[in-house]
């Protein structure tokens, strides 16, 4: 799903001038889904350490049952992607119940206005809400 929301934006970008901001908003929107899956799943957020990886390659201590894992089956997402910058997302899970995913903006670096401005989604915050027009 993600693939197809990058290849479907980078298709109608072609257009007009790649707003990368906005699609970054729209990837962490869809991430903000899958992270919430796998918590259904598991009754936590993969840790820091787990990272991304852990929507798409089953975790240890998913779910209630210790001998048992309610991860997947299928993984939460298909691949890794970069941010629209072509960078990681940055992840961090303090405790199970919340985390912060973000990318730093066309700088790379933390903060920032425009096209350099953080794109932050933390778990304790109100969603994120995908960029209109």
């Amino acid at each position: 799903m993600l693939t197809f929301l990058i290849s479907a934006f980078l298709q109608t970008a072609s257009a007009a001038p790649l707003d990368r901001t906005k699609l970054a908003k729209t990837m962490l929107a869809e991430l903000e889904t899958r992270f919430d899956l796998f918590y259904t799943d598991c009754g936590r957020y993969p840790s820091t350490e787990e990272g991304l990886m852990a929507l798409i390659e089953p975790v240890a201590n998913c779910g209630t049952n210790v001998n048992m894992s309610n991860w997947g089956p299928d993984p939460y997402i298909s691949q890794l992607s970069s941010d629209p910058w072509g960078r990681p997302w940055i992840y961090n899970s303090a405790n199970p119940k919340n985390f912060v995913l973000k990318s730093l903006g066309a700088d790379h670096h933390e903060g920032g206005l425009g096209q350099d401005a953080d794109i932050v989604y933390d778990s304790d915050q109100p969603r994120t809400q995908p960029a209109t027009k």
